[in-house]
């Protein structure tokens, strides 16, 4: 029947979901059995019924590549789920990169493209080196707490009785739970049902403006209504932002498969550390940051790790560490790749910003305007380009991925230890809770996360430091003060003027700064609208919204808005 979609295509699409699960407990178990001694049965089970799976389902649609490296595999899991093979620890890192090489080819087979043969054929040869000559007797599986046995039992001598069949143990999982039912969604339907949730927060707002115009009483039906809609609305968006969120272990997980291979195609050795795997963000955050923490971590081996013998004349570890970290803070996620490698060398990079004109040969400017010229198109440190990295595109990608996300990047780098560079992120691009603000006659949103406090302080609180600085006394501490109406130029520069509203801020590093406002008008949920990309970003602002009032609003990011003042002279430093 002509017209007909053809139903094989959505069974392929389930199977090659299932095969990302399947992966992930891969993964998993892989974790276990680096802290398990001995290991545990169900640890074993887990990695051999992944590994099962897809090679079952890969049979069902002539994935014949994929079908044949997931027998080997199968193979050698099975032997150690017999007893036959014991999982030491060059076993666990064969295991490993055999579950890079099996994401490879699940990869290859699902967007058409050629199978990596000769990785595939290298890494079957050596899963199949492991095996035990011969076949496999007295299979049997272990319970939680019996050890693995020393060997198999062998075959009889001819002539004698053969020995009985050691008993299959039945393993003991806790009490069987009762698991929710899942259902597979499309990642487009549940991005369409966002939308529309964000269209709803925009129309309750305007619906709650219509009837404060109005006048009607607080305690009226009609205002009660929009109050329990109000409500809803906000659990719907809690609930579709749930939905969305997961946790960046999968992204981590990836960026650990490319540090592997880099780290072998350069021959050095690196050891790559992960933390804050469970920290949980907006799934299209997660998708957005592979590319930019790929070049990332390229470039920290490549260019920031250095060779072994290198490393031992300057009494460092012959092993190097690239560590990638999430974590939360101030309704953010920071993102941090660190290295203990050379550092930047800021004298080559001075040169080769003078040689394309970014900086006078002569000048020395601060450590952090240098080390902000690494992400300048066509600027590198490398000597020379390898074949990973070295041509000055990677922090340009970077650097206009992370603005995509209406994010900053920072860098720090000390001579000899290392560099670490931070990403700090929004946890969603869809909705925030807001507060709503009113400077100089112009309406803005700043992050709810963000805020620690609003005040309207007496003048005795406030102390001046020339020239034209401004310090909130609050208690023990002495925050500094900006005027932010000045800063974005809606008023003209000069001394402060005098403000009855102070905003106070925390930024990553939990440092404290005050805004002046003229006035705080409501806390609502607010849509994330990201600025089109033909407009030029000014420093300090993330996105825009929409107001219950069809008003368009600037949605601030105070962090970078603090860090783009002046810097504070001696004295004016602030204790948070």
């Amino acid at each position: 029947m002509t017209g007909q979609p053809d139903p094989m295509i959505a069974i392929r699409a389930t199977f090659f979901a299932e095969c990302e699960e399947l992966v992930e407990a891969l993964h998993t178990g892989l974790d276990l059995l680096e802290h398990e001694a001995p290991p545990e049965a169900e640890t074993i089970n887990t990695l051999f019924r992944a590994v099962h799976s897809i090679k079952g389902g890969a049979g069902a649609f002539g994935l014949t590549a994929l079908v044949d490296y997931a027998d080997h595999f199968e193979s050698v899991l099975a032997a150690t789920r017999a007893g036959a093979l014991v999982p030491d620890a060059p076993t666990r890192a064969l295991f490993r990169a055999a579950s890079d090489t099996l994401t490879d080819l699940i990869a290859a087979c699902r967007s058409g493209t050629p199978a990596p043969q000769p990785a595939c054929q290298t890494m079957q040869s050596r899963l199949s080196a492991l095996l035990p000559p011969g076949p496999a007797a007295g299979v049997f599986l272990r319970s939680a707490n019996s050890p693995l046995p020393d060997a198999v039992a062998p075959n009889p001598p001819p002539g004698e009785a053969p020995l009985p069949a050691p008993p299959c143990l039945a393993v003991a999982d806790p009490p069987a739970t009762a698991d929710p039912p899942l259902v597979r969604v499309s990642q487009d339907r549940i991005e369409r049902l966002a939308n529309l949730v964000g269209e709803l927060v925009i129309n309750q707002a305007m619906l709650a403006r219509s009837l404060d115009r109005i006048g009607l009483r607080p305690y009226s039906e009609a205002v009660q209504a929009v109050d329990e809609f109000q409500r809803l609305t906000r659990e719907l968006q809690d609930s579709v932002m749930t939905i969305r969120a997961q946790p960046v272990h999968s992204l981590f997980r990836r960026m650990a498969h490319s540090a592997r291979e880099n780290a072998a195609t350069l021959g050095k050795p690196v050891r790559f550390l992960t933390q804050g795997t469970e920290t949980e963000v907006d799934r299209t955050v997660i998708e957005r940051l592979a590319t930019p923490l790929t070049h990332m971590i390229r470039n920290a081996i490549d260019h920031g790790i250095e060779p072994e013998a290198q490393r031992r004349a300057a009494g460092k570890p012959a092993v190097g560490t690239v560590t990638l970290a999430a974590s939360q803070h101030a309704g953010r996620l920071l993102i941090e790749v660190a290295d203990d490698g050379a550092g930047i060398d800021r004298a080559r990079l001075r040169r080769n910003a003078a040689a394309q004109g970014l900086a006078q040969d002569d000048d020395i400017p601060p450590e952090a305007d240098m080390d902000a010229l690494l992400f300048h198109p066509g600027l590198t440190t490398a000597a020379s380009p390898t074949t990973l990295s070295g041509r000055g595109v990677g922090m340009d990608v970077v650097r206009n991925a992370v603005r995509g996300l209406s994010g900053r990047i920072s860098v720090t780098s000390t001579p000899g230890a290392g560099t670490r560079f931070t990403l700090s992120l929004p946890l969603t691009l869809a909705v925030i809770d807001g507060l709503v603000l009113r400077v100089a006659g112009e309406t803005m949103v700043v992050p709810l996360s963000q805020v620690v406090e609003v005040l309207a302080p007496s003048p005795a609180d406030i102390q001046h430091v020339p020239p034209d600085r401004q310090i909130l006394r609050k208690g023990s501490d002495f925050i500094p003060i900006f005027d932010l109406g000045q800063h974005l130029g809606f008023r003209g520069t000069g001394p402060p003027a005098p403000r009855g509203i102070i905003l106070i801020v925390t930024q990553e590093d939990g440092s404290r700064a005050g805004l002046t406002l003229d006035g705080v008008e409501e806390q609502r949920q607010v849509v994330v609208k990201p600025l089109s990309p033909g407009l030029t970003r000014a420093r300090g602002i993330a996105a825009a919204t929409i107001l219950g009032d069809g008003q368009i609003a600037l949605i601030l990011d105070p962090a970078e808005l603090i860090a783009g003042f002046p810097p504070a002279t001696d004295g004016q430093a602030a204790h948070g």
